[in-house]
């Protein structure tokens, strides 16, 4: 069972934030948390559910209501955290960190959840920790617990603001509830099982009328598998054979690639032999060719033709030196030639340049003469009426002069006109501000006199209410003693103490009766407990004599069986032995079929062994035969060694043949040669004395050279025929070894093998039936077990019921021997009738003396309000009346203010409309004055510019005919 054991607190709601505010509650199995309002109780529970459930509180929103307010911890960040320590449903302690921030932001608070992590301990003992990037806390969290999350939400840590939820209607309530007990779940769950029912149960008939066909593919499968099985171990056993043939091929692979290589190496020296032979032809014509393009051949000796040839070398020599000398000449005097016509041609371009600077130097000058004169005709500058111009630089003064006296006059005018400006604008403030103070003078008095009309006006109406109450004030006076009276007659008549003593008396007698039912009522509870518990314990006892029948029912039906099983019946706990008895079978049946299975792959493979050695005895037998035939097709009835010498030595004298006939044909040829060149025997060099002889001689040598490449070509084909026949019989030469190994070694031993295999064969067949025989005993064995089995865990239930009956049977007994009691339950039942009765009567007496002391109280303070009310009324129209005189006076004084300042009002409006004519015509001759400034100074402004431009351009024209 789970239980919490510590919460830490730290940073939400009232708990402060600082690690000096953390909080650590310790949780005994009943914890009371008690205290004032705001102390922070609901909190504990809040931190509870947050931390088990990752909800936040009710009215918390986002969070940030949840969070220690950041502004009372003078931050702007709050971190907060809670950390639970607790047990889980498997007893294993573990601990629970959820962590969060608040952030102040300009008008609210944030919060964001931090990393939460979930701590335990494995069960080596070392820490294992979860965090939520890395899972689901809320879902690890109701595992560890053992309860949903709506148990945790609605009942365990329900907020004081849910509480009332069983209150709610009927759809929410229901809601609730199945949230609570999962019945949405259990009902989705029937309706999922109902479903697969009929799914199954249609897959039931498809796999039945498919099992016939299955069982029929099992046993095709299990035939195929034995097959490859046999397969494979030939297989294996081929491959054997392969290596060996491969091992004995080896040395004839690589005789062959030697042979191979040679014939390469033959084959290229042919090649190059051709190759040089085509490339001396080449040669030669080349020779030839050069021969023929040969038109004047020298006639000397070869060391004059080379010394024509060194001399022929000096003289070109020196002639390219020549050349090369005239070649530079030539490229010098041309490079002179070029630099005289540029230097021409650069002259005659500086004459025209200043032809034609020397006629802009004239058109400037006639230029600069035209503006000086105008200037001069225009400004009136004496000496400067000539026609011709020499003295530039007093022209320049002059002008400059003329410029500086326009400016100064300029300037006077434009102060002139300023300070008149000023003066203008002087007086203009000043009768503006004396305008601006009649009018705030006159707003004044205006608005005094309204005040003091409307001051007059609520006087009046004053004074007419005062009037009016003077008669109001002579029947409050009537009705204030008739009121006194009647309060004197109601204090007189009422008896207000004497209801109050008889109300406390019936009081005490209800509280005494009060407390004689209570005691009553705790005499009738512990009189009904009694009597529930007899009936519970009469309950126990027929229930125990049930399991005992039960127990004695199923040890006479399976008594035998387990002492068959077992070797006798176990006092107690024979489920329990039975199931391990049980389990020691399967670990003998598993070890049966281990060894069984063992059995069985032996001698399947030693079957498949002997298969594949008897196939291979067939196969060699086979090959030794074909061996026998080929040599007899090849040698016949001759031995295999006498043919292959045989046919050695007939090869040899072949060849010999062979080469003596290619040695006649080339020495006849030669004969041949030397008779028709000399007419005398090659051998004696003897002449022969007729010609005819000669001819005779070398007609028979022809004839034979004639007949020689028939007999070659005869000789070549008996080679070849004899050099294939021996060729087959080197290569049947490795064969007939190994025929004869075969007969000598290998077939021997195939056919000891086999008798091996026969009989290693037969005596696995034997341990195999008798493992199977084992084995079928220990599957009945715990097969009868598995029968009996669920009868003995009941019967062992039974017995432990049975004991757990007779300790509360004996609990029980003890209880009514301690609560013993000598009255009846009606006795007890009749007195607490009497006493409710008598409490209803006090009760009833007890209102009505109430009632009758409220109402006497009601009537006596209602009288008194009354008379307190009309003495009020009465002293505010005394007080009103008194009043009236002062408000005629100040009424008279403030129609008298008013006349006075009408008239003040008046003399401001008629001073101010003659200032306001005043202050339009100076602001109209201020602005003439600007106006009339304006214009002068742009006149002035515009010839001073003019005569700038006029001198600089004169400078500039000076300026270019000096340059």
């Amino acid at each position: 069972m789970s239980a919490i054991q510590k919460l830490c607190i730290q940073g939400v709601r009232s708990f402060g934030p600082e690690d000096r505010d953390r909080q650590i509650i310790q949780f005994s199995p009943l914890t009371l948390i008690l205290g004032p309002n705001g102390s922070g109780k609901t909190t504990i529970i809040e931190c509870l559910k947050y931390v088990t459930t990752g909800d936040m509180p009710p009215g918390a929103k986002t969070g940030g209501m949840f969070v220690h307010d950041p502004k009372i911890a003078h931050e702007t960040e709050v971190k907060a955290q809670v950390k639970l320590q607790l047990k889980d449903v498997a007893g294993r302690v573990m601990v629970v960190t959820r962590s969060f921030v608040a952030q102040q932001k300009l008008k609210q608070v944030s919060m964001k959840t931090l990393d939460g992590v979930i701590l335990r301990h494995n069960q080596n003992g070392e820490k294992v920790m979860l965090t939520s990037k890395c899972g689901d806390l809320d879902r690890e969290m109701i595992e560890s617990l053992g309860v949903s999350k709506s148990v945790l939400n609605y009942v365990i840590f329900c907020h004081q603001e849910d509480s009332n939820w069983p209150l709610t209607e009927g759809k929410v309530l229901k809601e609730r509830f199945d949230e609570i007990f999962a019945a949405t779940r259990y009902i989705k769950a029937l309706e999922a099982i109902r479903k697969l029912r009929l799914e199954r149960n249609g897959e039931l008939k498809i796999f039945n009328s498919e099992i016939k066909y299955l069982k029929q593919n099992k046993d095709k499968a299990d035939e195929i598998m034995q097959k490859m099985d046999t397969i494979k171990t030939k297989l294996v056993v081929s491959k054997d054979a392969v290596g060996k043939m491969e091992a004995q091929l080896t040395p004839v692979q690589e005789r062959l690639d030697e042979i191979a290589q040679k014939s390469n190496d033959i084959f290229q020296l042919k090649t190059q032999v051709d190759k040089m032979a085509g490339e001396r032809k080449q040669l030669e014509g080349h020779c030839i060719s050069l021969r023929n393009k040969i038109s004047n051949e020298f006639s000397g000796e070869t060391a004059d033709l080379e010394q024509e040839l060194r001399e022929f070398d000096s003289k070109l020599q020196t002639c390219k030196l020549s050349l090369s000398k005239l070649e530079v000449q030539e490229c010098k005097l041309d490079a002179d030639w070029k630099e005289e016509e540029e230097k021409i041609r650069g002259l005659k371009l500086d004459n025209h340049i200043i032809k034609t600077n020397i006629k802009l130097h004239e058109n400037t000058i006639a230029r600069r003469e035209k503006l000086m004169r105008d200037a001069a005709s225009q400004y009136e500058l004496s000496g400067f009426t000539d026609d011709v111009f020499t003295d530039v630089e007093r022209f320049t003064l002059l002008m400059q002069k003329h410029i500086s006296a326009a400016e100064k006059s300029m300037n006077a005018l434009k102060v002139e006109c300023e300070e008149k400006e000023a003066e203008l604008q002087y007086q203009m403030d000043a009768v503006r501000d004396k305008k601006t103070q009649l009018q705030q003078e006159e707003k004044m008095k205006r608005e005094n006199i309204n005040k003091n009309k409307n001051e007059i006006r609520n006087i009046g109406a004053e004074l007419k209410r005062v009037g009016a109450s003077a008669h109001r004030l002579e029947q409050l006076e009537k009705e204030l003693k008739q009121m006194e009276s009647e309060l004197q007659a109601c204090e007189a008549s009422s008896n207000v103490e004497q209801t109050r003593t008889e109300v406390q008396r019936l009081q005490a007698e209800k509280a005494e009766l009060e407390t004689t039912c209570s005691n009553l009522d705790s005499e009738m509870g512990h009189l009904h407990s009694q009597s529930k518990v007899r009936t519970e314990l009469d309950m126990m006892g027929k229930e125990k004599v049930d399991k005992e029948e039960t127990v004695r029912k199923i040890r006479d039906k399976h008594e035998d069986t387990v002492v068959h099983l077992l070797g006798q019946f176990p006092a107690d706990k024979a489920g329990l032995a039975l199931r391990d008895y049980i389990s020691q079978q399967d670990e003998a049946i598993r070890g049966f079929h281990k060894g069984f299975n063992e059995l069985q792959s032996e001698m399947a493979s030693c079957t498949a062994n002997r298969n594949m050695l008897k196939e291979q005895l067939e196969k060699e037998e086979k090959n030794r035969k074909n061996f026998e035939e080929k040599v007899f097709q090849t040698c016949g009835s001759q031995d295999f060694d006498d043919s292959i010498g045989a046919l050695n030595t007939s090869i040899g004298a072949l060849q010999d043949e062979k080469g003596a006939l290619t040695g006649a044909r080339h020495l006849y040829s030669k004969f041949v040669k030397e008779l028709r060149r000399k007419s005398m025997c090659p051998l004696c060099h003897r002449d022969f004395p007729d010609s005819n002889d000669v001819e005779e001689l070398v007609q028979d040598l022809s004839i034979k050279l004639r007949l020689v490449p028939t007999q070659l070509e005869m000789k070549e084909k008996s080679i070849g025929e004899q050099q294939e026949k021996y060729k087959q019989l080197l290569q049947l030469k490795p064969q007939k070894e190994q025929m004869a190994a075969l007969s000598q070694k290998e077939i021997p031993n195939l056919n000891q093998k086999i008798k091996e295999k026969s009989e290693k064969i037969g005596k696995l067949r034997g341990e195999s039936d008798e493992a199977e025989e084992m084995l079928n005993q220990t599957q009945m064995d715990k097969a009868l077990g598995e029968s009996i089995q669920s009868d003995l865990l009941f019967m062992d239930r039974c017995l432990d019921d049975i004991r757990q009956l007779d300790r509360k049977i004996a609990t029980l007994s003890t209880k009514i021997a301690d609560k013993g009691s000598g009255r009846s339950m009606q006795t007890v039942i009749s007195e607490k009738d009497d006493v409710q009765m008598r409490l209803k009567t006090i009760g009833l007496s007890l209102d009505a003396k109430r009632d009758s002391m409220q109402k006497q109280l009601d009537t006596v303070q209602r009288l008194r309000s009354s008379v307190h009310d009309v003495n009020t009324e009465k002293l505010q129209i005394t007080q009103d009346l008194q009043k009236s005189r002062s408000l005629d006076e100040k009424r008279s004084e403030l129609q008298t203010t008013n006349e006075r300042l009408e008239q003040d009002a008046d003399e401001a409006g008629r001073r101010i409309t003659p200032l306001e004519s005043k202050w339009l015509e100076l602001s109209e001759e201020k602005k003439q004055t600007i106006r009339r400034k304006e214009k002068t100074l742009k006149e002035s402004s515009q010839q001073l510019q003019t005569m700038n431009s006029e001198l600089k351009s004169i400078n500039v024209e000076t300026d270019i005919i000096n340059t």
